[in-house]
């Protein structure tokens, strides 16, 4: 994954607020595939998060003027890629949801390969009982490796509220998971 400092991140928003193009595709280059994983990992259709990436620098390119500084480049152009995934979820109807399909792995036997599968798919179960915000605040720290501060920014609440929804959404994961297991 390549990676970019703040501040290279934060001059190349000021070359794309003067309307240099190659300097979006620079950043486009290196957050693309973090900003698809982001959105994929809410819309569950590879199309969609696409899509949600295609917007979300569409909108960084209208509007990179709007960054401030206040915070790191990479949790404000989250914020842009995160309202535009809930206007596609709240977009949704129930007959347009599909539910993930899990792909085999390759070297596994029929047993292994069907206890990760149904290990995968108690996973997603539990996650889906989480609230949305306690879902969020679990990926965007252990998937996206933003820190507390950021995620804090980024869904409007003290950085205390992070650390105590993270705590409530491990401890519901590993419940819901006992449970299933117990279930089984």
């Amino acid at each position: 994954m390549v990676k970019l400092d703040p501040e290279a991140a934060r001059r190349l928003l000021e070359r794309i607020a003067g309307g240099d193009e190659a300097a979006l595709a620079e950043l486009h280059r290196v957050f693309a595939r973090r900003v698809f994983s982001f959105a994929a990992a809410r819309l569950r259709d590879d199309a969609a998060a696409e899509e949600a990436v295609a917007d979300t620098f569409l909108e960084i390119w209208r509007h990179a003027r709007r960054f401030r500084g206040e915070s790191q480049p990479s949790t404000w152009m989250f914020g842009i890629a995160r309202n535009i995934v809930l206007n596609k979820l709240r977009a949704r109807t129930p007959e347009t949801e599909e539910l993930d399909e899990a792909m085999p792995a390759e070297d596994l036997g029929a047993f292994d390969e069907l206890a990760q599968k149904e290990l995968r798919v108690g996973i997603l179960r539990c996650m889906e009982a989480l609230s949305a915000v306690h879902r969020e605040c679990l990926y965007l720290v252990f998937y996206e490796g933003l820190s507390l501060a950021e995620v804090a920014s980024l869904q409007g609440c003290p950085e205390n509220t992070v650390k105590t929804r993270l705590f409530y959404a491990r401890r519901s994961i590993k419940d819901c998971l006992g449970a299933l297991r117990e279930g089984a």
